[in-house]
């Protein structure tokens, strides 16, 4: 913590914040943070009390900043994958040393063949033509892809579905942000699938080595987002992820929206055996199964990385 602003003497009304004539640094205080076991933030009181604030004076008063700093972390649940999201794995909820089964995933590489599509709520026409249009709009890459959420007694409860293929630019062997991948993320309304949210993904290379670039965006109204997909919906997460080392993606929409809604660990294309773990804001929830287009969101996300890799 810095702080900056005007100082007209010692002692604790020594520090101006109105009507100040000038600014300048006065000096910083640390304070440290408790972290629990995966080394996040443990929620609670920081500090309650004054700091010296610049040089201890030996004689006189000293300038002092009273600081009250407090952690308030809003209660998510947690879940993580057993396995890749290609490996068709199971899903646990943690809490505590305390693991449940609550899900299991199913992966396809073609959504109109897959095994299960007699198991799944029927697609809408409205979107299915638009699916079908952006499969066959590319002759090389990476498309139809599907994964399915199923909750313990084997329904589906979401999915993620590879709309728009993960093509090369003309030239290139990386898929381009002016023409990526596209998943729309789905739940199940009335025996159909109504999208969500629809994800974008795509490569960029950097200084620092590749990264994997992502675009989420809500989808609050069905017949529009079917009649155009591309272009409609409500940006709630840009950003990138390097391909080597993985990170995190998330969306966090502040405390007057909503506060924190979810995220999700996204391993690297060198880092093997890393799998998703996917925290979910509660106030997001109110049964378990309304978790499940987060974690159909998270598995997108982790086989974008696998549907950005480098063309041969």
């Amino acid at each position: 913590m810095c702080i900056e602003g005007g100082s007209d003497g010692g002692g604790r009304g020594g520090i101006g914040c109105l009507g100040m004539r000038s600014r300048r640094f006065l000096g910083g205080v640390s304070i440290p943070l408790d972290l629990n076991e995966r080394g996040e933030i443990m929620s609670g009181g920081l500090h309650e009390g004054w700091f010296v604030i610049g040089k201890k004076k030996k004689t006189g008063c000293n300038a002092e900043l009273h600081v009250s700093a407090k952690v308030n972390i809003e209660s998510r649940f947690v879940f993580e994958f057993d396995g890749g999201s290609k490996g068709s794995p199971q899903v646990a909820q943690v809490q505590d040393n305390l693991r449940q089964p609550a899900f299991s995933c199913l992966f396809s590489d073609s959504h109109l063949k897959s095994s299960s599509s007699a198991q799944r709520p029927s697609a809408p026409r409205s979107w299915l033509r638009f699916l079908k249009r952006d499969r066959e709009a590319a002759s090389r890459g990476r498309k139809g892809w599907s994964i399915t959420i199923h909750d313990l007694s084997g329904s589906a409860v979401a999915a993620a579905s590879m709309v728009t293929p993960f093509v090369p630019m003309h030239g290139s062997d990386r898929v381009h942000p002016s023409n990526p991948g596209a998943w729309l993320i789905l739940r199940p309304d009335a025996g159909i699938w109504i999208p969500w949210g629809r994800l974008d993904a795509w490569r960029e290379p950097g200084s620092g080595g590749d990264s994997l670039g992502y675009r989420f965006s809500l989808l609050p109204d069905f017949s529009t987002a079917a009649a155009d997909m591309a272009s409609t919906g409500i940006n709630l997460s840009n950003g990138a992820v390097s391909t080597k080392t993985g990170g995190r993606f998330g969306i966090d929409i502040g405390n007057r929206c909503g506060g924190f809604v979810m995220s999700s660990t996204v391993g690297g294309e060198r880092k093997e055996g890393t799998w998703p773990t996917v925290e979910v804001g509660v106030q997001h929830v109110t049964q378990t199964k309304d978790a499940a287009v987060f974690l159909a969101l998270a598995a997108a996300i982790d086989l974008s990385m696998e549907a950005c890799k480098r063309f041969p």
